[in-house]
């Protein structure tokens, strides 16, 4: 490949292989073990809001356990029952568009999506667990 450009026939051909090796789970497994696992940490915040939810039966899945969609995004935390979904955006890495790209793509695979935003988790934890809890149950 080095020196030469792919057509665009080859460059379909990739994606096409590539999206169908995104809709086998073993897939997602090998390739989140092999990239994601060893990195991917959960922060503070949201070990905090696993301790409040767990006995909701909420799940934190940040780490590369939870893969959805094409192309595949890795949710923070889920409700497998529900088929709801709650993301932590920290200010720093995320943007407004961000929070809408996610919710729509979510809400395409038949997910419901809730984003906590940093800032307003630090502002009033409280009352942050309790829009959570709202929107989970």
């Amino acid at each position: 490949m080095f020196g030469k450009q792919q057509t665009v026939a080859s460059v379909e051909k990739n994606r096409q292989s590539n999206k169908r090796n995104w809709e086998s789970l073993e897939y997602q497994d090998k390739w989140a073990k092999a990239n994601l696992y060893p990195h991917v940490k959960q922060n503070k915040p949201e070990h905090e809001i696993e301790d409040y939810l767990k006995e909701f039966g909420v799940e934190f899945v940040g780490d590369g356990k939870f893969w959805l969609g094409y192309p595949p995004r890795n949710p923070d935390f889920i409700h497998r029952k529900n088929r709801k979904i709650v993301e932590f955006f920290g200010n720093y890495w995320h943007k407004l568009e961000d929070e809408l790209d996610r919710i729509d793509h979510y809400n395409k695979y038949g997910w419901n999506c809730f984003v906590v935003w940093e800032s307003d988790y630090n502002t009033n934890k409280e009352f942050a667990i309790a829009k959570i809890k709202e929107f989970i149950l």
